[in-house]
């Protein structure tokens, strides 16, 4: 195994501002030192590494293929640099910091707008500042360290140094001008679709071709409004979210075509911001409930939401257990037997033998988290402090 190499930050940051700037001159301005200096430090960079960084190309200087791993480590090692002086900001100053969100613009209009006011509701106290870019900006600024977390559309590649998480699965239907009826696929078009590099542009051709339609493009726009209003113009045809079709304008519907994953991503290893989990667990997909009680049964009115499965089943029974908690990421155990009505042994089976059923399915499905939330009622019968517990015992009898 070869031994470490002695690589000051300093000239991974020099070789990122080559790599970023057009001249070296506007290189060494972006980070402060005199372009002597600059070129200094790279030919040191050059000598530890013994790999030829550059080519002379007349009287400019380029980045050869071999520099291409050492940038790509760089631009990491730059990052992750960041996030740590960044978390060590924060537990030294006791403060929650700012909190640096890119999102698609169809998640912060239309999926998690609500997640996005209640967050900034519940912790005022942090700087929350969210960018509203398209996906391949978000992925590349998710790189350089300018964001703590991005929403984009899922990549045919998922970037190195980086973890996604899957949030939704979103459709997207073929948009056609006013009165266009119904047409042979090979007959539609032309289109105004996203621009050329985008991974929804190749999703959207790719399924084009499937089908049989030839995906004849004549304008871009990153803006799912804009490429509805040329629809409704009739400049051609469009694929677009549903939600994004604002309902005012004179076009068709047609169907579904192609679907697109949103995924939350975040640099892997870096000290994570706390405002990071609780932003994300405030757009959870799916909550399920469970309850012994059926829905139509419970007298109190039920939160009714698209996200919330009502699930009913017995925390006694290891096989509802498992149906409730596979796939979760996250459990919040309440379920107890409280109260002087029961048989002793339903407390037992109930408090004791159904949270051990909810432990053991958490670890069958990796599950790591879990909130559980308890009262005396689930020991003592009634008054509290007088009477014994289910085992007999008094509260001043229980051990210490």
């Amino acid at each position: 195994m070869a031994d470490p190499l002695d690589i000051p930050l300093r000239q991974l940051e020099y070789l990122v501002a080559v790599a970023d700037h057009s001249t070296w001159a506007a290189a060494a301005a972006s980070i402060g030192v005199s372009a002597p200096a600059l070129s200094q430090g790279l030919a040191d960079l050059e000598r530890r590494l013994g790999v030829q960084l550059f080519d002379r190309q007349g009287r400019r200087r380029v980045l050869t293929h071999l520099a291409e791993p050492v940038l790509q480590h760089a631009r990491t090692v730059q990052a992750m640099s960041h996030d740590l002086a960044q978390w060590a900001e924060r537990v030294n100053t006791l403060k929650m910091g700012a909190l640096r969100v890119g999102m698609l613009d169809v998640g912060a209009v239309v999926h998690f707008p609500e997640v996005l006011r209640t967050f900034r509701s519940d912790f005022p106290d942090i700087r929350f500042h969210l960018t509203v870019a398209p996906s391949s900006e978000l992925l590349a600024g998710l790189r350089r360290s300018d964001f703590d977390l991005i929403v984009c559309v899922q990549p045919s590649e998922i970037p190195p140094s980086t973890t996604s998480a899957h949030l939704l699965e979103e459709e997207l239907v073929v948009v056609r001008p006013p009165n266009t009826g119904s047409l042979p696929a090979r007959k539609w078009g032309p289109w105004v679709l996203f621009p050329q590099n985008s991974q929804t542009r190749s999703l959207i051709e790719r399924s084009l071709r499937d089908i049989g339609a030839l995906p004849q493009v004549v304008a871009e726009s990153h803006q799912p409004d804009v490429l509805a209003q040329m629809v409704s113009l009739g400049l051609g045809w469009g694929v677009l979210p549903i939600a994004q079709v604002p309902s005012h304008l004179d076009v068709e519907i047609g169907d579904a075509i192609v679907t697109r994953n949103l995924v939350i991503c975040q640099r892997a290893g870096a000290p994570q911001h706390p405002g990071v989990e609780m932003l994300v667990e405030r757009g959870a997909e799916r909550v399920v409930c469970f309850d012994i009680v059926p829905k139509d049964k419970i007298k109190y009115k039920m939160w009714e939401h698209p996200a919330i499965v009502y699930q009913v089943g017995d925390i006694t029974n290891k096989d509802d257990v498992d149906k409730a908690v596979e796939g979760a990421d996250c459990v919040w155990h309440l379920a107890a037997a409280v109260g002087p009505f029961h048989p002793a042994g339903v407390y037992k089976r109930v408090n004791y033998e159904g949270t051990l059923n909810v432990l053991d399915s958490m670890k069958k499905f990796g599950v790591k988290k879990l909130v559980m939330s308890s009262s005396p009622s689930t020991r003592f019968r009634g008054n509290l402090w007088n009477l014994p517990d289910v085992d007999g015992l008094t509260e001043a009898q229980m051990p210490k």
